[in-house]
């Protein structure tokens, strides 16, 4: 029997959560959209991107870096967002003040409005009834507390979405290069130029690969250029990977959801990005090729 609260140790949930996560335009959205259409709830509160909000909200915080020294801050916010996701348990009055202390903190880019909703949102949706059956999240942020995730809950299943590093360094999505360009890289972030995503880029593939190899058959690196490239096969991947019966052809009603990006190729015809002969290893590495 599952207990009403996070104990002090780790624990197995029954089902796992599946969480989502990648650099931000990976293509998180619609391996999210396919999760829900297999019926896997994955909050109340999302955004037209799929994003859990509640996720957002608690985690997306440049004070929670380093991982290791806010390692029961981070704790305690886990404990809250599982018991709203999954464990179904009210929360308690001093929850409900963490959370709303949480939202009154200033963030560069959330105006205190969109905090304030997401706090009501997230308080509100403690009352619901009944465990799902499948769940899980999709929040791009998430392979930053990868770490702390996995200490937490070692069965969580994760998937990482990765594009090509040369085309997602000329995406107008910056955001994370902002929040832990500087944590990630070693470097602060300047203006958000190509060659600083690109760097951010190699730092959080090459970071969350080495966590991967931690979790094994768990973690899941899915290349979304193949994915759309060939969807039988990589539909057929992530349903294994889920756990979900399928046939030898992946159903109509998932294929029809895959539609290759028009911003695939990008970089071709823009501005060359100058690198460093580690990062263009690391792209390498990863099956791309560095203007060939």
């Amino acid at each position: 029997m599952q207990p009403d609260t996070l104990p002090d140790q780790t624990y197995d949930f029954n089902p796992a959560p599946v969480a989502i996560g990648g650099v931000g335009g990976s293509g998180t959205r619609l391996i999210a959209a396919i999760l829900g259409r297999l019926n896997f709830y994955m909050g109340s509160d999302l955004n037209p991107a799929n994003d859990n909000l509640a996720f957002t909200l608690l985690f997306k915080q440049t004070n929670l870096w380093p991982l290791n020294e806010h390692a029961e801050q981070i704790r305690h916010s886990l404990r809250i967002f599982l018991n709203t996701m999954y464990l179904r348990q009210p929360l308690s009055e001093q929850d409900i003040r963490d959370i709303q202390g949480i939202a009154a903190n200033a963030r560069f880019d959330t105006p205190k409005e969109w905090l304030h909703d997401r706090a009501n949102k997230l308080i509100n949706s403690a009352t619901a009834e009944g465990r799902p059956s499948r769940w899980g999240w999709k929040e791009p942020n998430t392979h930053i507390f990868l770490p702390t995730l996995i200490e937490n809950i070692p069965n969580l299943k994760y998937i990482h979405v990765m594009r090509h590093g040369l085309d997602m360094a000329h995406s107008v999505n910056q955001a994370q290069l902002h929040y832990w360009g500087g944590a990630l890289t070693g470097a602060p972030t300047v203006n958000g130029s190509p060659e600083e995503s690109f760097r951010y880029w190699c730092a959080a593939h090459h970071r969350v690969v080495n966590i991967g190899k931690q979790m094994g058959t768990n973690f899941l690196l899915l290349n979304f250029d193949d994915f759309c490239r060939e969807p039988e096969t990589g539909i057929k991947m992530l349903l294994e990977f889920l756990n979900v019966k399928h046939s030898n052809l992946a159903p109509e009603y998932l294929l029809d959801m895959v539609c290759r990006p028009v911003s695939t190729g990008r970089h071709k015809s823009k501005p060359k990005v100058t690198a460093s002969e580690g990062d263009i290893d690391t792209l390498r590495q990863f099956g791309f090729d560095y203007y060939q």
